[in-house]
Order: structure tokens, then C-alpha cells, then sequence
């Protein structure tokens, strides 16, 4: 039961990973965990809510004193009751401890990630080697580009064999070259923790970068394993072996069992699935003629029935085709060889170089980027042999509870910042500490500010090196009709993938129970090509039936500004009033 999680999940002795969707009230669920903290926290100061912006942790801050100061609800049963009695046990405590939290909010450290990282570089300006702090920019893509020519001259200077693999790789096109080199460095808090300690020893690098190799193709083979039915890897061999000889395969038609996990068996079953799949996915069943070595001869008709047969329940297993597809794009061995690894070197010292130039630039122009100013804040909690610095021992002596909010968008230098924060919590150190953080993985919105949704995954299985939380799911809808609700329960199952993939951050749809009971209708209609006037009418046509029942209230939503402008124009010329702020140009 839902509300069975959702009382669990203030439990202030437990760590946890909930799931959040849409709806599902989980801005209550913070501000009853909080309330429930401010319960048995010494200062209020131990508790850190981070968000992802600044107007989601204003309305932390604001849910949580409108809690502490709201009268006792009228209505005993009501969803409210619970939230005041939470607020009054913590206006208990903060009357014995004299906080006057209603009086002094600030109290309360709820804040956006960014600012916390701007917050701990601006705290010890010298260790986190900021000097005078910059100012932050989104704005930095000359920059990287800059910095990425700067390199490439500086590799052209000092080592010409390196430069000539890197631009022979990319076809002698140095423009293309150049922004790949300026992307990279819009994530170099993906690679360069990784990469930097590396950079005189590329020897050990190499073995690192094979090793996850191995994790990824070990984890794919293992995945598409527990797809193939038993069955199948019983009774396909002998078929497969069988079509095998006849078409002269000699690798093949010797096969007697299906192989196993092991990474040496990988060009075995990349064998497999090509006898199984086409470049358009799983073989037809129609499809199989003598060419794929099933005789049109009466006397093996069965053998061609029975792998007929095969193809069309491999083709109901969900999630078959596309890990079958993953094996064959893979290498055939977890081993870079030398020609690609001296470009791979060669790309790796343009790197390095580039993220020298681009240190540069910051200093001189005054400005860096979010991920320059989470970097450093990172040198100012861990010193170069990833110990913790004065900082975060004084951080980990204030902060005993931490949450976050939207966790599914988390990057992973946000991530290593939380195990900075967490790396001391030790299980039965004396000092009660709990991590909490919620989100809804099918939501994820940041990736082009480096979020990662498989960390999501990652964390429900305490695969981060984080403190190990239990992981709970929401699954009551709030916000919709129970029509609605079992639309997008519909939609959404055939549009999302199927299961979670986390090597591909692919995450699978969890459906959604109705918590409401009121009516509602779900139509679609589909607009074969592009018409923003005909658009326009029918979405005005369909107003003014909405406006036929009383009380309606009507809101239209589009992917852009733009699109709504045919829209807007429409209802002004029907006389039908609307309120859109901030985008109607003002030259319409």
C-alpha cells in the first residue's frame, strides 16, 4: 500500500530510495520527512535539503513553515491531520531547543545543488584553488572551443605523430575535430577524474579502460542469458548445428549445447544471434527457406517446423531482440588493440591538454562553468590522495540527514559530491545519520546538464558507494482522473522500454494507480502533417466545447513558446480570454 511507504519512508532511523511519479504527492512526502527530522535533530542546521532549483527548494522552505504554523484541520481524517501532527511534535522541539524556526527560516538549509557546491569552493577559496571566486556562466562554449584549438596547436608543436592519429581518426576534418574536443570538455566531469591520475602511467590506463570493458560486455551477456528461455538453449542447438551443415558452416555444425556466461563465449553466442536475427531484428518465421539451411526435402520438414516455431516465442520474449542486438555490436574480446590504442592515447593527451587551456581561460576571463565550480569544490573536501580535507570533517560533524530532491537527475559529479559528504558514515559509529533521496526516473529532464537516470538504477541496488538505503516506490496518482491515469498507464508501457537497462540508463515504465475518483474523458486526435491554423481551430473548437460545462478549467500545453502562437491568435479572434504569461510576444 502506498501509505503504508509513505509512513515508512519518514522513519528517521532509515535510509531510503523512493520513487516518486507524477502526482504522487512527493513534495509531502519531503516536508513530512523534515518535520518528522526536525523531531529529533539537535540543530535544525543537520538537516541538508538539496534541490535542483532554486524556486523547487523555496517551496521546501515554504511547505515546511505553512506545516509548523498551520491551525489543527477540521477534518480528523483528513491527509493534513497527519502533517500537523508531524509540525507539532516539531514545534515541540523547537521550542526546547529555542530555534523559532517560523522566525528565523533560514534555519533550514534547503538549497539548490549548484549553490551548495558554490557555497563549499567560496568556504575555502585557496584548497579548492579557486583564488578570487569567478563567476558562473552557462554561456562558456567559445571557450571550450577555444581551449580545444589551443590544445590541437599545442599537440601539433610538441608531439606531430600523436596530432596527425587524432585527425587522421577523424578524416583529416579539423573543424569536426575541434567540436568533438569542445564537447568533451562540456563533460569532463565524467572522464577527468578518471583520466587525470592516469596521465603518466598510460600503461595502468589502459588496463582500467579494458577492465570496464569486460563489466560492460560481462553485464550484457549475463542480461540476454536470462532472457533465452531454458528450452531454447536445449533444443536450439541441434537445430541450429543441423541448418549449420547443410549450409557448410563449419562453425557451427558442431554445436552441441548452448555456451555459457563466460566472456570466451562471446563469439559463440554473436554467432547464435546471427542465426537468429536479421539487420531488421528477430528472422521472420516465413523467412527461413534453404538458404538459412532448412531443405525444402519432406524428410526434414519437422526440423524447419520446429525452428519456425522457436522464432516466433523468442519473438514474445520482451527485451529479447534488442539484448541479442547488443551482443552482436559488441567487440568479439575486452581488448583494445594497439593501432586503436595509440589513437586512443593520442586522444586522451588532447584532453588533457584541452582542460589545461580551458583552467586558462577561466582564470583569465573571471567566469567557469557549473562543472568548473563543482570540481573545485570537490579539491575542497578531498586533497589529491582522495583523503578529506578540514572542510569536510567539519561538514560531516554539523550535517547528520541529507535529502534529495529529483535524484533521477543527478550527474555524476553531483554523486561523487555525496559521497564526500557521506564517505564517514560508518554503521555503528554512535551518530545516527540518514540519507534520502526521491525521484521519479521516468521524468529524467537534465541530461544535457550531465544527469545520468541509470544512477537512479544504480542506487535502488546500492551499487554507489553511498549508505545503503531501501529502496520504495509511490504508485497512487493524486493529481488525475482515473480515465487519465489508465490512459497513460496504456500510452506509456508500449512507448516506454521494456524492464530497466542500466549500462543504457534505460528505464522501464512503473504504472500508476488512481487515487481520485473523479470523472474524465481521454481523446486524441492526430494530425497527419504540419497545419498550425488548422491546428489552431480544432484545439479552439475543442475550448469551447470544454467551455459548454460549467466550472471548466482549461489549459492548453505545448513543446514551445512558438507553438502556441498560431493557437493564441486563434482564441483572440474567437473572443475566448486566456492567461499566457511571459509568452505572447509583445510584436503579435
Amino acid at each position: 500500500m502506498s501509505i503504508d511507504v509513505r509512513r515508512a519512508a519518514i522513519d528517521p532511523a532509515g535510509s531510503f530510495l523512493v520513487q516518486a511519479p507524477a502526482g504522487s504527492g512527493k513534495t509531502e512526502l519531503l516536508t513530512r520527512r523534515i518535520l518528522r527530522l526536525l523531531a529529533v535533530v539537535d540543530e535544525p542546521e543537520e538537516i541538508l535539503a538539496l534541490t535542483f532549483t532554486r524556486k523547487a527548494a523555496a517551496e521546501m522552505r515554504g511547505r515546511v513553515i505553512e506545516a509548523l504554523t498551520m491551525e489543527r484541520p477540521a477534518d480528523e481524517a483528513s491527509h493534513r491531520m497527519e502533517t500537523w501532527q508531524l509540525a507539532q511534535v516539531a514545534n515541540q522541539r523547537s521550542a526546547e531547543r529555542g530555534w523559532h524556526l517560523s522566525e528565523h527560516p533560514m534555519r533550514l538549509r534547503m538549497m539548490t545543488l549548484d549553490s551548495f557546491t558554490h557555497a563549499l569552493a567560496r568556504q575555502l577559496p585557496l584548497l579548492s584553488g579557486l583564488g578570487d571566486m569567478p563567476t558562473p556562466s552557462a554561456h562558456v562554449a567559445p571557450l571550450y572551443r577555444e581551449a580545444a584549438e589551443t590544445a590541437f596547436a599545442q599537440l601539433e608543436r610538441r608531439n606531430r605523430d600523436q596530432a596527425t592519429a587524432v585527425l587522421l581518426h577523424q578524416d583529416h576534418d579539423l573543424p569536426a575535430l575541434i567540436e568533438l574536443v569542445a564537447d568533451m570538455l562540456g563533460k569532463r566531469d565524467q572522464w577527468l577524474h578518471d583520466i587525470r591520475p592516469h596521465a603518466d602511467h598510460p600503461d595502468a590506463l589502459r588496463d582500467m579502460l579494458e577492465a570496464g570493458l569486460a563489466e560492460i560486455m560481462a553485464e550484457r551477456l549475463a542480461a540476454c542469458a536470462r532472457l533465452l528461455p531454458e528450452a531454447a538453449r536445449v533444443e536450439l542447438p541441434a537445430l541450429i548445428a543441423f541448418a549449420a551443415t547443410n549450409r557448410g558452416d563449419a562453425e557451427l555444425s558442431g554445436l552441441q549445447s548452448w555456451p555459457g556466461e563466460a566472456l570466451t563465449e562471446v563469439p559463440l553466442w554473436q554467432a547464435l544471434a546471427r542465426e537468429l536475427m536479421t539487420d531488421r531484428g528477430l528472422r521472420k518465421p516465413r523467412g527461413i527457406t534453404a538458404r538459412q539451411g532448412f531443405p525444402p526435402d519432406k524428410a526434414f520438414a519437422a526440423h524447419k517446423q520446429q525452428f519456425q516455431q522457436w522464432l516466433e516465442r523468442l519473438a514474445a520474449v520482451e527485451g529479447l531482440e534488442e539484448a541479442l542486438a547488443g551482443l552482436m555490436s559488441m567487440p568479439a574480446e575486452p581488448r583494445i588493440d594497439d593501432m586503436q590504442w595509440r589513437v586512443l592515447e593520442a586522444q586522451l593527451v588532447l584532453l588533457l591538454k584541452a582542460d589545461a587551456a580551458l583552467q586558462r581561460l577561466f582564470e583569465q576571463r573571471g567566469e567557469a562553468d557549473f562543472i568548473e565550480i563543482a570540481l573545485r569544490a570537490m579539491r575542497a573536501l578531498e586533497d589529491e590522495q582522495g583523503n578529506p580535507t578540514d572542510l569536510l570533517m567539519r561538514l560531516d560533524y554539523r550535517i547528520h540527514h541529507i535529502l534529495v530532491d529529483e535524484f533521477q537527475d543527478t550527474s555524476l559529479l553531483q554523486l561523487r559530491l555525496l559521497r564526500n559528504l557521506t564517505e564517514g558514515w560508518q554503521a555503528g559509529d554512535g551518530t545516527h545519520r540518514t540519507l534520502f533521496m526521491v525521484g521519479d526516473p521516468m521524468q529524467s529532464i537534465y541530461r544535457f546538464r550531465k544527469a545520468d537516470v541509470g544512477l537512479f538504477l544504480l542506487a535502488a541496488r546500492n551499487r554507489l558507494q553511498l549508505p545503503a538505503v531501501e529502496p520504495k516506490s509511490l504508485t497512487h496518482n493524486f493529481r488525475s482522473a482515473p480515465a487519465i491515469v489508465d490512459w497513460v498507464n496504456r500510452a506509456f508501457s508500449h512507448i516506454f522500454p521494456y524492464g530497466d537497462d542500466v549500462l543504457m540508463a534505460a528505464v522501464g515504465y512503473a504504472p500508476a494507480e488512481a487515487a481520485l475518483i473523479h470523472a474524465g474523458e481521454v481523446h486524441v486526435h492526430l494530425q497527419r502533417q504540419r497545419d498550425a491554423a488548422g491546428e489552431a481551430a480544432a484545439v479552439v473548437e475543442t475550448i469551447r466545447q470544454a467551455l459548454e460545462t460549467e466550472g471548466s478549467r482549461i489549459a492548453v500545453l505545448a513543446r514551445s513558446r512558438k507553438h502556441l502562437h498560431a493557437i493564441m491568435q486563434a482564441l483572440t479572434e474567437a473572443g475566448i480570454a486566456f492567461r499566457a504569461v511571459d509568452i505572447l510576444p509583445l510584436n503579435a
